[in-house]
This record gives structure tokens, C-alpha cells and sequence, in this order.
């Protein structure tokens, strides 16, 4: 996961999906301050394949694919 920067103090989520959009899991949930966060993803119970990631904080929302690759 890329590391996250915040330019205002929001409520924000990243979430993981799969390929047919089954919540695989969540990483942040909640309210977060100003900064930079590292978020570590542990894949160790997930396949190889494609994933994909969606980080939301306020008003902005992006998506982003992942290949998981073991």
C-alpha cells in the first residue's frame, strides 16, 4: 500500500476488494489528523490476483487496482 498524506483532519476508510467487489478487508476506519500514515497490508490469507484498493478521506475518493503476486 502506498503511504497515505492528509492535508485536513477528516473521516476517512481504505478498503480492499477483489476482483467481483467482495470487501476483502479494512485498513482505516476512522477520524485521522494532518499528516502522513504508513498502513501495513498483511496478504498472507489472500490468493494471487488482482485486487483493488479504495482510499476515501471527506470528500475525495480513489480507487486503484493490485496484483498480488506469491
Amino acid at each position: 500500500m502506498p503511504e497515505q498524506h492528509l492535508f485536513c483532519s477528516t473521516v476517512g476508510n481504505s478498503a480492499e476488494y477483489d476482483a467481483i467487489g467482495m470487501d476483502v478487508t479494512t485498513l482505516v476506519d476512522g477520524y485521522k489528523e494532518v499528516g502522513s500514515y504508513d498502513v501495513q497490508f498483511n496478504a498472507s490469507k489472500l490468493s494471487s490476483g488482482v485486487y483493488f484498493y479504495r482510499l476515501k478521506a471527506g470528500d475525495y475518493v480513489d480507487m486503484k487496482k493490485m496484483m498480488l503476486m506469491k
